[in-house]
């Protein structure tokens, strides 16, 4: 599956486009749509294409991890949180409670 065009309308809104780098509130460095990593640093701008793409890079690694964890079939809404989730989360979220969601195991998610 992919992110829906209005999960990432939702993510672009959420994420305000940025095009200096700023340090976040944890101190990494971050610049387009929430973009971090080691391209990132002080001083780092970019243009509308390049945060573009740069989204189009982590919006795809969010979904990989999300498409590799969960193995149970999902809607589009559920997967779009699941991937939003995991994208904001920077991916060192562990899935697990996700996948609970997912496979809408409520119960399991609160422990």
């Amino acid at each position: 599956m992919k992110l829906s065009p209005l999960a990432l309308a939702i993510l672009e809104f959420v994420e305000e486009l940025k095009f200096v780098a700023y340090p976040d509130q944890h101190g990494v460095w971050t610049c387009g749509y929430g973009h971090t990593g080691p391209d990132v640093v002080q001083g780092t701008t970019c243009t509308f294409d390049m945060a573009g793409l740069w989204l189009a890079q982590d919006v795809l690694h969010a979904e990989n991890a999300v498409s590799d964890f969960i193995k149970v079939p999902v809607s589009q809404r559920q997967f779009d949180a699941l991937v939003l989730l995991q994208h904001r989360c920077f991916g060192v979220c562990r899935l697990e409670p996700f996948a609970s969601i997912a496979c809408r195991q409520y119960r399991s998610c609160s422990q």
